[in-house]
């Protein structure tokens, strides 16, 4: 299995020097207990990659677009999508931009540098890529994991854009990678769909497979429910029929977009989840989900968020989240597993909570009351408090215009 450690990105119009990463590797001192309790997966002795992120801020912090920005980057180079496929992330970015990648897959680690332009069509093209590898030994330090340098053993400069055969290059698309090359070998050619992401289903009231769902996933939200069927599974989801049999009652036949008369918004988007959560279990992917709190109990977050830091994840799946409650915080065991979004002016920043509290990070503090004590920004402020109370205090004294509602003569 291959593994993202770390993405930069830089070139961005939204963020904070216009540059934001992303790293998925443990920056605190990991303990036994962390790796069997499956907080992190140690991928090799010196590399213990995160199993759960979860961003956290206010509104407008930035937090859905960071998710769409990684899971591009996860899109593109592991499971080799096209740059295309993400036009609609064009504003995101600037004339050129370029992204700096860190993978890694048995004792060994990739740098991938990949510079992108907008061509005068409007379509995004790489204009040039590097891939560079080096062994990692146990000598090595942990705080230079990151650190490339080819005068010294076992680093190399793997691949260049520029530098590939004519032939090579008549086969590659302008918005492909080359890491295409590493990935595929890795992968015997086998290469999946590992991001699942549920960015665009928050307010979406939809069940979106057309698989057989597990009784098990149904009964865990809708004790009520014995059974849902998926009818004329090759039609378009406005032309399919769902079959659900209730307890103790006959079964009825409902059109798919209708589904949500007779289902919960919690019992279609848990039912949905978990679906996503299997697959992402079993091939050691990544999920992503924007506001996990929606139309969910808080036990029902704390036990999706466990499955992914136990026995379970046998395969290093990594949970993606955003959140804007910060009692949602307390689940997720460190402080390097989270993220901080903030805006300073109106540029987005993201900071790792860890690196944020530096020596007042400690164990006996809940991170909700860090959060919420506003020392991390993430909050909106006493002063834009005080202007919306004299803004409420002031409509509320005015007199009331148009009809009063009084009985006519």
């Amino acid at each position: 299995m291959i593994h993202i450690l770390r993405s930069e990105i830089e070139g961005l119009t939204l963020f904070k020097d216009k540059k934001v990463i992303f790293d998925l590797v443990a920056e605190k001192n990991v303990t036994e207990e962390d790796v069997v309790n499956g907080n992190v997966k140690r991928v090799d002795d010196l590399i213990d990659k995160l199993n759960t992120i979860a961003l956290v801020g206010s509104n407008a912090t930035g937090k859905t677009t960071q998710l769409r920005l990684i899971k591009m980057v996860i899109s593109i180079f592991l499971a080799l999508d096209s740059l295309n496929d993400f036009e609609n992330l064009a504003d995101q970015f600037e004339d050129t931009f370029r992204f700096t990648n860190y993978f890694y897959n048995a004792k060994t680690l990739y740098k991938v540098e990949s510079s992108v332009e907008k061509t005068t069509s409007g379509d995004f093209a790489f204009t040039e890529e590097t891939i560079y590898s080096k062994k990692v030994y146990p000598s090595h330090k942990k705080s230079e994991l990151f650190s490339f340098d080819l005068k010294k053993r076992g680093q190399q400069e793997l691949l260049k854009r520029s530098s590939l055969p004519s032939e090579m290059k008549a086969f590659l698309r302008d918005d492909d990678t080359i890491f295409s090359t590493v990935v595929r070998k890795i992968m015997n050619n086998k290469v999946q769909d590992i991001v699942i992401d549920e960015i665009d289903m928050t307010n979406k009231n939809k069940l979106t497979t057309k698989d057989t769902i597990p009784v098990e996933y149904i009964k865990y939200f809708d004790p009520s429910i014995e059974s849902i069927r998926i009818l004329s599974k090759d039609a378009p989801s406005e032309k399919m029929n769902v079959e659900v049999t209730f307890k103790n009652d006959s079964a009825i036949q409902v059109p798919l977009i209708e589904l949500s008369n007779y289902l919960s918004s919690g019992t279609i988007k848990g039912i949905n989840l978990f679906i996503d959560i299997e697959k992402t279990l079993k091939n050691g992917g990544y999920l992503i989900i924007d506001e996990i709190e929606n139309h969910l109990h808080k036990s029902i977050i704390m036990n999706i968020i466990q499955m992914f830091a136990n026995a379970l994840n046998k395969n290093g799946a990594t949970l993606i989240f955003s959140t804007h409650y910060s009692e949602i915080i307390d689940m997720v065991p460190r402080t390097d597993m989270i993220y901080v979004a903030t805006k300073e002016g109106n540029l987005i920043q993201l900071k790792k909570m860890s690196q944020v509290l530096g020596d007042e990070d400690r164990n006996d503090k809940k991170k909700s009351e860090v959060l919420l004590s506003g020392k991390l920004d993430n909050t909106p402020t006493y002063k834009d408090l005080k202007r919306v109370r004299s803004k409420l205090r002031s409509a509320i004294s005015e007199p009331s215009s148009g009809n009063d509602g009084g009985a006519g003569e």
